[in-house]
């Protein structure tokens, strides 16, 4: 008999669990290009991002959300003058950037099917960024059919530098979005991140579903 009560109120609250993550839960994915700007864009390609964030909706215009972004551009300065040429041809390199943020939303409401939301969020940003040039080294290759083992040089990517810094920073923008339950959105936002000497700079442009 105990074992029904405790089955009876454990289906209850899975049950109740589920109308309620129905009615006020919320969550969307998606990826699509990251454009650097300013001092930040000198130095760095257009480059990609993923999104994901899941949250609470108040009521059908204000939500809470929590996300987590990555970006990551390819080091390249600006080929305008000869030095950037230079540099692009001796040296690669990436900045990656984890974002954690808390990010409020409003949606402005359905017009012809879609939806126009705003949303605006400030977090911790973990950026990692490493400077490499191409090297060659040497590997062991074997050949088990002739049993032979030997050295060979390779192309390889040598390590010139490497920092990751943790930083401050914040993200504005709007989105469009299309569907019923689970909906196509396109998402366009400013991201500002306080790292020391450049701050990083850019707009994020990304496509996913929301359900």
């Amino acid at each position: 008999m105990r074992r029904l009560i405790l089955f009876s109120l454990f289906s209850g609250l899975l049950t109740q669990a589920q109308s309620f993550l129905e009615s006020h839960g919320q969550g969307y994915i998606g990826g699509g290009f990251t454009t650097p700007l300013s001092d930040f864009g000198n130095r760095h390609n257009t480059g990609w991002n993923f999104l994901a964030g899941g949250g609470y909706r108040f009521n059908t215009a204000l939500s809470l959300n929590v996300e987590y972004s990555y970006n990551h551009m390819d080091y390249g300065y600006a080929a305008t003058t000869p030095i950037g040429g230079i540099l692009n041809a001796r040296y690669d390199g990436h900045t990656e950037l984890h974002g954690f943020t808390l990010n409020p939303r409003y949606n402005v409401g359905h017009y012809k099917g879609a939806n126009t939301y705003f949303t605006a969020g400030y977090g911790i940003y973990a950026r990692k960024f490493q400077l490499t040039r191409p090297a060659v080294g040497t590997t062991v290759i074997c050949d088990p059919y002739w049993f032979y083992c030997g050295t060979a040089i390779v192309p390889v990517d040598l390590i010139l530098g490497e920092r990751t810094t943790w930083k401050q920073g914040w993200n504005a923008g709007m989105g469009v979005e299309m569907g019923g339950r689970v909906k196509f959105f396109a998402d366009a936002r400013y991201l500002w991140v306080a790292n020391p000497n450049v701050r990083i700079q850019s707009i994020p442009v990304t496509f996913g579903v929301h359900f």
